[in-house]
């Protein structure tokens, strides 16, 4: 979901071209469409004080109740992107068969998690888990949660919808003066 910082960097045509059902809102709130070029904070800096009295919303309150305008209206329209909040892995079995000695991994949004061990550890099985949505039906039985709830069919079995993004464990490091 859009949030108001990313709101207040589009210009005003960027939003209508992104989320076309807004130019009702504008609309609605009587809040002029013209000089599309410029952000909605620099087009109402512009407004005559006759012009800001003729707004519906408050000029602190506009950008939070367009970016929940467009929340509602991409869920109405079937449209809302679906956000990884949040994965949960619960335990399954390591490589020899043994319960693993977690109760639970929660990674949050935004969080950079760092996956170590020796060769052979199963790093890459743990990956490919979560890229798979595990539902205890890979080869060490664990579960993926996506916000708390077991992964839908549409993160499994897309090839666009990647829930890891890996680095490769290869690199060059090169010393040396110019």
């Amino acid at each position: 979901m859009i949030n108001k910082k990313e709101l207040a960097r589009l210009s005003i045509k960027e939003i209508l071209e992104t989320y076309p059902f807004t130019e009702s809102f504008f609309r609605e709130q009587q809040f002029p469409m013209d000089q599309q070029e410029l952000t909605i904070e620099e087009r109402y800096r512009q407004l005559s004080i006759e012009e800001k009295e003729d707004l519906v919303i408050a000029a602190e309150d506009f950008l939070e109740q367009l970016k929940l305008f467009i929340r509602d209206m991409q869920e109405f329209l079937g449209l809302s992107k679906d956000e990884v909040e949040s994965l949960t892995l619960l335990p399954g079995r390591d490589k020899n068969g043994k319960k693993e000695n977690y109760a639970e991994i929660i990674i949050k949004k935004g969080e950079i998690v760092s996956i170590v061990g020796p060769t052979g550890s199963g790093k890459s099985r743990l990956l490919a888990d979560i890229e798979w949505a595990a539902d205890a039906d890979t080869p060490t039985g664990r579960t993926v949660l996506i916000n708390n709830e077991k992964g839908d069919k549409k993160w499994r079995l897309s090839g666009t919808r990647k829930l890891v993004a890996q680095l490769s464990p290869k690199y060059e490091l090169c010393y040396g003066s110019h």
